[in-house]
């Protein structure tokens, strides 16, 4: 009977350690398109998106424009981008940001990729990926949503 009880508080002490642990944020720090390095935690907006993205590849190609507009709907009520490139040329990067006018996002670049600390950090399975950041709470409450899931979301948050 001494070994079961034994158990059961060592059960209960592990689950009050558990509730205790608060939800966090995995930190990233990447370089912007001048070299400054850029935490996502400096973000002063109350809600941020962390998009990853690849430049070739088509579906964050096709899914963009609609992202960029549902930054530009909610980009003045709290909401901001940390869009982060994967890939090995900032070059290309700085080109793609010119072209598609993305100077209001906070883009960043990731050269280290596939062996990023990011993809392990928030168990990046598949690009393109997103997460929807409370920067006030300091947790995620949205993961790889697609602009229509992401528009009703800050709609709901922000409006």
């Amino acid at each position: 009977q001494y070994q079961s009880m034994q158990k059961n508080h060592n059960k209960d002490k592990l689950l009050r350690s558990v509730e205790d642990i608060e939800p966090d944020v995995p930190s990233i720090e990447l370089p912007d398109i001048q070299g400054n390095l850029t935490l996502v935690s400096d973000i002063t907006k109350r809600y941020d998106i962390i998009n990853i993205r690849a430049p070739n590849d088509q579906v964050s190609n096709q899914l963009f424009p609609s992202y960029k507009k549902v930054h530009e709907s909610f980009k003045n009520k709290g909401f901001a981008v940390y869009n982060i490139y994967i890939g090995k040329s900032v070059e290309e990067w700085n080109k793609i940001i010119r072209f598609e006018e993305l100077e209001s996002w906070i883009n960043v670049a990731d050269t280290a990729f596939p062996n990023s600390h990011l993809m392990g950090a928030y168990n990046v399975q598949s690009i393109p990926a997103n997460y929807l950041i409370d920067q006030e709470e300091k947790t995620l409450i949205g993961k790889d949503m697609n602009p229509a899931q992401l528009n009703q979301k800050l709609s709901n948050l922000l409006n």
